[in-house]
């Protein structure tokens, strides 16, 4: 019974291990990362999966075209070249019943065409 055993549990466990190869990563979604914060309120948990996301040494473009798919809208900084400033922008119910307006706002600094800083913030203006 113990010779069936071992090798049935050495295929079963190899065939997931296949099958979670198979599953790319989930893509970045600021909506995933407000329910995250939505449920924990950790915003240091929201900025490692951004940095997962977007490493350091990441191409520059590669970033921003994720952060866009991603939904926020990235633009230049005007007073610093070397910066893109992309914002995803939403509305949520706060105490119960209002609205206000939610933005997730991350900042990636520019250097020889890669990523060199990332920062990521989120605010509610609840007017």
């Amino acid at each position: 019974m113990l010779k069936i055993l071992i090798p049935l549990t050495a295929c079963l466990s190899l065939s997931s291990a296949l099958e979670a190869k198979d599953h790319p990563p989930t893509p970045l979604r600021f909506e995933t990362l407000e329910n995250d914060y939505q449920w924990d309120s950790d915003l240091e948990k929201a900025r490692a999966t951004l940095a997962r996301v977007i490493p350091s040494g990441m191409s520059f473009w590669t970033a921003l075209d994720l952060l866009e798919k991603a939904g926020a809208r990235c633009a230049g900084d005007q007073h610093d070249s070397q910066v893109a400033r992309c914002v995803y922008s939403d509305w949520i119910t706060v105490h119960d019943y209002n609205r206000a307006d939610l933005f997730w706002t991350a900042v990636v600094g520019l250097k020889g065409g890669k990523v060199e800083t990332l920062t990521l913030d989120r605010t509610v203006d609840e007017k």
